[in-house]
């Protein structure tokens, strides 16, 4: 090869490897953008799951209170259902809400709903939930 055609041949690279670089570039800017929208929705999913557990959790608490013979704490709605239920129980359905997250600027909430069997008159304090066995 002569001095001229080496000089075309680096030239050549030169423009390959700049075009390569640029192509690079852009595509791990893409990979980081998807990268980020996908965590974004994962602490949103986080987010609501954790919400729907804490629903979950208050309504549960609700319910075992009732079992117990408590009234029924504030911020939930008892609904007695018209299902047969054995003598001295009924059968209700208790609703309750999250307290909601303010991570961001909307507040969000959940709604759990729970069905159980419950005593249908308050018991007198000392009684034993249980029956005797």
């Amino acid at each position: 090869m002569t001095m001229r055609n080496e000089r075309r041949a680096v030239r050549r690279s030169r423009g390959f490897f700049a075009m390569e670089a640029a192509w690079s570039l852009g595509l791990a800017l893409l990979l980081l953008m998807i990268m980020t929208v996908m965590v974004m929705q994962q602490n949103k999913a986080e987010m609501k799951l954790s919400l729907i557990r804490s629903a979950s959790r208050a309504t549960e608490t609700a319910l075992l209170e009732l079992k117990a013979g408590k009234p029924l704490p504030a911020g939930f709605q008892l609904e007695k259902l018209p299902d047969k239920a054995p003598q001295g129980y009924a059968w209700v359905r208790v609703t309750g809400q999250s307290n909601g997250n303010e991570r961001t600027e909307k507040v969000y909430r959940e709604r759990c709903s729970l069905v159980g069997l419950t005593p249908s008159e308050p018991r007198p304090s000392g009684s034993d939930p249980g029956g005797a066995r």
